[in-house]
């Protein structure tokens, strides 16, 4: 038992110290904000191109964290997860973004640097 013990402990220390080192590879760059406190954030280390041709990033806004898509090309965002929720059926559930809205200048910003 006392072996048992042990090794979580080891194994929630080396876990911790895997999640500690990457929080500190975010990069969080603000892309909007206004009076009211809206906020959106981008963290550029997150952006990533997959090979279904998405670009997948990190956000923070004032209503918590995400993790999205977009389809540069036909300017369509995904909403993956938020606030750890998974969206098990998110490509089926795209929204388009309009021009001059927040979630157009997100799109812009994540685009414009695509690896």
């Amino acid at each position: 038992m006392k072996i048992a013990k042990t090794i979580l402990e080891l194994t929630t220390g080396i876990c911790l110290i895997f999640f500690v080192s990457v929080a500190h590879a975010e990069k969080w760059v603000e892309v909007f904000a206004n009076k009211s406190g809206e906020f959106g954030e981008v963290d550029i280390d997150s952006i990533r191109k997959g090979d279904d041709g998405l670009i997948y990033f990190a956000e923070a806004t004032e209503m918590g964290g995400a993790d999205k898509a977009v389809d540069c090309q036909k300017r369509i965002s995904y909403m993956l997860s938020m606030s750890s929720r998974k969206n098990p059926d998110w490509r089926s559930s795209g929204i388009r973004t309009v021009p001059g809205t927040y979630g157009a200048k997100i799109v812009d910003f994540v685009c414009s640097r695509t690896p």
